[in-house]
């Protein structure tokens, strides 16, 4: 029981930090300014700037769930990719969809489109970075041993 807590509370800090880290590298992503190559590859101006901005911003979002996912996929087991999309989830419903709904439909489809790319890249983002970590395999001597030994002992090797 009291392991499961202190789970339980590591994994709303993480997700509070996560937040945090998110806000922050999509506020560094939102105040870059767009290359003047860029500019030239479509027909507004201002169009190309909220596309490199969308661009940024889930370039920003990715690097930002590296770490996490690493995180939670080590220490989490099973649990890791529900819990990622548990985190994704409760940013998305509890922040990030509240603070657009008002001004949604006010705003150009530009600009509800990109809205709409971000929220996605946000929710899968950390849960598809989980997903390829668990994937991988480890480079960890006493890990691949334990398993090399299990396998051995059920005599498949």
């Amino acid at each position: 029981m009291r392991h499961r807590l202190l789970l339980l509370i590591a994994a709303v800090a993480l997700g509070w930090i996560y937040l945090l880290a998110f806000t922050f590298a999509a506020g560094i992503a939102a105040v870059q300014v767009t290359p003047t190559w860029w500019l030239g590859m479509f027909s507004k101006s201002a169009t190309s700037a909220l596309i490199w901005l969308a661009l940024t911003h889930a370039v920003a979002i990715s690097l930002v769930s590296l770490p996490f996912a690493w995180i939670i996929g080590r220490v989490y087991g099973r649990l890791r990719v529900p819990l990622a999309f548990a985190i994704t989830t409760a940013i998305c419903a509890f922040i990030e969809i509240p603070t657009i709904s008002e001004d949604f439909r006010a705003v150009g489809p530009i600009l509800q489109s990109i809205w709409l790319f971000g929220a996605a890249v946000l929710f899968v983002a950390l849960p598809l970075e989980v997903w390829v970590f668990q994937t991988w395999p480890s480079n960890n001597r006493l890990e691949r041993s334990r398993v090399a030994s299990s396998v051995n002992q059920r005599g498949d090797g």
